[in-house]
């Protein structure tokens, strides 16, 4: 959801009406139980209930909090644990 529309980072109680309405709008054919989010630009966002994260190359990878994401603390913990307990190098981008 757009900031512009309701701040992701708010944590206000009807933005979470949107992941619902994410997962209602999937394809049922493929019998998917979650969606991913694009944003605007058509970069990837998140999970319709999820933060998306990615390891390339030794590399945590996952979009950063200007892309509108839901930012909490089971993104930052994740981030944390990367960083501090597995060693990883930790990248918030779109690309």
């Amino acid at each position: 959801m757009d900031d512009n529309t309701i701040p992701a980072r708010g944590k206000i109680s009807g933005a979470y009406a949107s992941s619902a309405l994410i997962k209602n709008g999937r394809r049922p054919e493929l019998v998917l139980t979650k969606a991913l989010v694009l944003t605007q630009d058509g970069h990837l966002a998140e999970g319709s209930a999820m933060n998306i994260f990615m390891i390339r190359d030794g590399v945590l990878i996952t979009p950063p909090v200007t892309e509108n994401i839901l930012e909490g603390i089971t993104r930052r913990s994740v981030l944390e644990l990367a960083k501090n307990d597995l060693g990883l190098a930790v990248l918030e981008t779109t690309n």
